[in-house]
């Protein structure tokens, strides 16, 4: 087990014990107590490729179960915990990263049929006037490739406004900083929104935009260059199938990588494409 799972570990028991400690005195202060119970909330997405930040991690299905336990109130914000799998269905045939993107080599790598990635996220949100402001911690673990985790800091600011029949329109910006190996930045900002239908059916649309500093490229691509780095968007279909409990979503994606230079160059020699479509059909399940 290394450092930085220890460290995950050690956070999560004490950001868990706040939050219970938060939750007994305010239960003990006579406060409204059914607002501060846990909401736990379980998804599975099964995709038809593994996509992250405009890469092609893999072009074969992957199953992304996910876990999330939100609304512990701390400090007049809420904490959440959560984690995200990357369970491969098939086994593939990936190429490794190597030290001269120029020059891959044959370093291609078996992929088995498991878990190929777990993602592990703390999480503390602060209402603001129109949005929310939200700080948080990601581990990142690969148990196929010892040693290659990686770790972020990141902030995320989101604005919601309800603008004709586009309720909410949802502006967003995050900015990670992975500070194990890349000592760089990745940032986001995107736009998203939901038509509401008839028999609790929405259409919901995004499109983000990706930027990424030289350290970060240089950590991931080997190309010693920043600018910006992916435009993604995808257009989904949701709908209730169980009062208030169980979902289902069926959604199309695109991405691509927009730099025309070494940094594209590279991402084609490593991964083979720099264009994508995916599709995802996911359930989700809240308590």
């Amino acid at each position: 087990m290394n450092h930085t799972f220890k460290l995950f570990m050690a956070v999560l028991l004490l950001c868990g014990g706040f939050a219970a400690t938060t939750l007994y005195a305010q239960g003990e202060a006579g406060e409204d107590f059914e607002g501060n119970q846990a909401e736990i909330l379980l998804r599975l997405n099964y995709a038809s490729k593994d996509i992250w930040r405009g890469l092609e991690l893999s072009d074969e299905p992957v199953l992304l179960p996910y876990l999330e336990i939100s609304n512990l109130k701390v400090v007049g914000g809420e904490l959440t915990l959560s984690w995200l799998g990357h369970f491969n269905v098939t086994d593939y045939m990936h190429r490794n990263i190597p030290e001269d993107p120029a020059d891959p080599g044959d370093n291609w790598a078996i992929h088995d049929e498991d878990f190929a990635r777990h993602d592990w996220r703390v999480s503390y949100s602060q209402p603001l006037l129109a949005g929310e402001l939200e700080l948080g911690w990601i581990q990142y673990y690969y148990p196929m490739v010892p040693g290659d985790d990686y770790a972020e800091l990141y902030a995320k600011l989101t604005a919601r406004q309800n603008i004709l029949f586009l309720r909410p329109l949802k502006l967003y910006v995050s900015a990670n900083y992975e500070y194990e190996e890349a000592d760089g930045w990745y940032i986001r900002a995107g736009v998203g929104t939901q038509i509401e239908g008839q028999n609790e059916w929405r259409l919901q649309l995004d499109a983000s935009l990706g930027w990424a500093t030289d350290d970060y490229n240089k950590e991931f691509f080997g190309v010693d260059d920043d600018g910006t780095h992916d435009f993604t968007c995808s257009i989904g279909l949701e709908g209730q199938v169980v009062d208030n409990t169980v979902y289902v979503k069926w959604m199309v994606s695109y991405t691509t990588m927009l730099d025309d230079g070494t940094l594209e160059e590279a991402i084609d020699t490593l991964f083979g494409d720099t264009n994508d479509f995916w599709f995802s059909w996911i359930v989700t399940v809240k308590m």
